[in-house]
């Protein structure tokens, strides 16, 4: 590959790609609390998000990797 490619490849600038919006419906798919609906948040690092479940009546955050959420229907 030409090395001008690779310079422009290099130094494009990407925007990075929001799976989820905070205040929208999410559905756990893994690990113990698989089945949850919450209430997405914030990101928490690269791969993880901050998102607000309702256990035994109360407000409850939890911390998931994003792989393990999924949009409401």
């Amino acid at each position: 590959m030409p090395a001008y490619w690779m310079d422009a490849f290099r130094f494009c600038e990407r925007d990075p790609v929001r799976l989820f919006e905070p205040g929208q419906r999410v559905v756990v798919t893994e690990g113990p609390f698989t089945g949850f609906e919450g209430i997405y948040e914030l990101p928490d690092g690269e791969s993880r998000a901050t998102v607000l479940l309702e256990l035994l009546g109360k407000p409850c955050k939890g911390i998931f990797a994003v792989e393990a959420l999924r949009r409401a229907a």
